[in-house]
C-alpha cells in the first residue's frame, strides 16, 4: 500500500497563497467481507478503504475531512488554499480512515508536504544543501508480540479489545529513512545542511530522540530551526531533539572534523540507529 508505488510517497511542494488540488485514486483491491464494517471502535476493518489527511495544515473539516471514505475503485479530490501568511512549513500527508489508517500508514502510505516561502528561504543561503527525510518503521518480529485484553469501556458491542503488547520492546523493528535502512550521506566539513525531518512512524510509542555521535564525542552541531511548522525566534543549538510520532523538525547540521558520524535514536527503545552519515 503505497502512494504512486513509491516508498515514501513523493514530496509535494507549494508556496503560500497557492491553490493545491490532490486527486486520490484508490486502486487497492476489494475489502475482505469478514473485516468490513466492524461495530467496535479501534478495530481493523475496511482495510482497503482510505482517505487523506494533510497533517499540520490549517484547514476546516470540509477540506480535510478525516471521516471521508474512499472505497476501492473510487476517487476523491482534495482542495486546499494555502494562506498567504503561512510562511515556510513542513507537513506530511497520510491516510486517516477509521479502521485502516494504522495498517496503511505503517505499510508505507506517507509523504512529506513542504510549504516554501521564498522570503523565508533567504535565511538559508548559507546551507549547501537541503534534505527532506521521512522516518518509517515496520515490525517483522511477530514471535515477540502478544495480544492482551484491555478494558476500554463500552465501545460498540464489546468492552474488551485486544491490544498489542511486546514485553521485549521494539525488537524486530525495521526503521527506514526515505525507504532505505541506514543510508549514508557525504557532507562537507563546516558546511551547514538543512534537514527537514518527519517522524511518520505510527503508534504512541514511536517517539525518537536524535543526536550525533562520533567515537563517544559530539563533533557535529545540531541547531533546531522549527518544530511542527512553528519557527523558533532564533536557531537553538541542542545536543539532541525529540520528535514524537507525527512530529516534524527542521534543523541545521554541521560537522567540524572529518570522519564517520551517526545520527541515532538515543532513548526511544527502538534499539537501532536511524540514518548514518559521514563528512
Amino acid at each position: 500500500r503505497l502512494y504512486e508505488g513509491r516508498l515514501p510517497g513523493p514530496t509535494l511542494e507549494c508556496r503560500p497563497g497557492d491553490e493545491v488540488k490532490l486527486l486520490i485514486q484508490n486502486d487497492l483491491g476489494p475489502n475482505v467481507a469478514a473485516l468490513d464494517g466492524a461495530s467496535a471502535m479501534d478495530t481493523m476493518h475496511d482495510a482497503n478503504t482510505t482517505n487523506l489527511h494533510l497533517h499540520g495544515v490549517f484547514a476546516d473539516a470540509a477540506h480535510d475531512d478525516t471521516f471521508a471514505a474512499i472505497a476501492p475503485g473510487h476517487t476523491a479530490l482534495y482542495e486546499y488554499t494555502i494562506h498567504p501568511a503561512t510562511g515556510s512549513s513542513l507537513l506530511f500527508y497520510h491516510p486517516h480512515y477509521e479502521g485502516s489508517s494504522g495498517l496503511q500508514l505503517n505499510g508505507g502510505m506517507a509523504g512529506a508536504f513542504v510549504i516554501a516561502d521564498p522570503a523565508h528561504e533567504t535565511l538559508f543561503v548559507g546551507a549547501v544543501m537541503t534534505r527532506t527525510l521521512l522516518i518509517q518503521s515496520y515490525n517483522f518480529d511477530p514471535a515477540h508480540t502478544d495480544f492482551i485484553l484491555t478494558e476500554e469501556g463500552n465501545m460498540g458491542t464489546s468492552t474488551m479489545l485486544p491490544r498489542l503488547f511486546n514485553p521485549s520492546g521494539f525488537r524486530g523493528l525495521l526503521v527506514l529513512l526515505n525507504g532505505a535502512a541506514a543510508p549514508r550521506e557525504s557532507l562537507s566539513v563546516h558546511a551547514y545542511v538543512r534537514v527537514r525531518l518527519v517522524n511518520a512512524m505510527g503508534g504512541s510509542m514511536s517517539s525518537i530522540q536524535l543526536g550525533w555521535t562520533y567515537d563517544g564525542a559530539r563533533a557535529c552541531s545540531l541547531h533546531v530551526l522549527a518544530l511542527d511548522g512553528v519557527w523558533l525566534r532564533a536557531p537553538r543549538q541542542q545536543a539532541s531533539v525529540a520528535v514524537p510520532s507525527g512530529g516534524r523538525v527542521e534543523m541545521a547540521l554541521s560537522c567540524s572534523v572529518t570522519g564517520s558520524f551517526t545520527l541515532s535514536s538515543l532513548s526511544s527503545g527502538l534499539g537501532g540507529t536511524i540514518p548514518e552519515g559521514h563528512a
